[in-house]
Formats: structure tokens, C-alpha cells, sequence
């Protein structure tokens, strides 16, 4: 796992994809896990709060959730899941934008 610890960067940068061979699979739990965390981590709780650069973040994290969701719809929903106790992890201004774009971005990829 450590080896692969910064595997994330190059999928966020597009110079990697995740990981869809089965004998992969917890490797890409440790990715989907690590990129919920950085969603959780970046995207402030208010879009008005939201920098450019985070913003764009924004939109290539649905685009990943999407990717992610090829390989594997229930990491796909852990991602964006909530806590065990209900409460959302992600702002909500994320996933309502997840639920409006998914299907552009579904029908992009087809």
C-alpha cells in the first residue's frame, strides 16, 4: 500500500486510471477511501467558498466518480456515501452537482 500511496495524484491528473482488475480490488478500496478523504478534505462546506482551482477539482472528481463507477458501482457509492451515523461527508452542493452532470458525463464516455 505504501508503494502505492501516491497513486491517487496521477489518477486526479489523468496520467493514471484506476485500477479494474480484479485481483486489484483492494487497492482500489485504498484509492476510493483515499479519494473520499480528499474530497472531503478540499471541497469547503459552501460552493461561494470554492476557488478556482477547487472548482476545477470539483469537476474532475465527477468525471472520476463516473470512471470509478465502471469498475465499480458500490466504490463508486462508497466515495460518496454517507457517515455511519447519516450524515453526509461530502457538501451538498457536490453531490447535487454529481446527481445534475451524471448523466452528460455518462454520455460523454459512451
Amino acid at each position: 500500500m505504501a508503494r502505492h500511496a501516491f497513486g491517487l495524484e496521477a489518477i486526479l491528473k489523468g496520467d493514471a486510471r484506476w485500477p479494474g482488475e480484479p485481483g486489484d480490488r483492494d487497492l482500489l478500496y485504498f484509492l476510493a477511501e483515499t479519494f473520499r478523504a480528499r474530497l472531503v478534505k478540499d471541497l469547503p462546506a459552501d460552493k461561494r467558498h470554492a476557488s478556482a482551482a477547487v472548482r476545477q477539482f470539483a469537476f474532475r472528481a465527477k468525471s472520476l466518480l463516473v470512471e470509478l463507477a465502471e469498475i465499480s458501482l458500490e466504490m463508486a457509492q462508497l466515495v460518496i456515501a454517507d457517515d455511519e451515523t447519516g450524515n453526509p461527508r461530502l457538501p451538498a452542493w457536490f453531490l447535487v452537482e454529481v446527481a445534475r452532470d451524471l448523466p452528460r458525463l455518462v454520455a460523454a464516455r459512451a
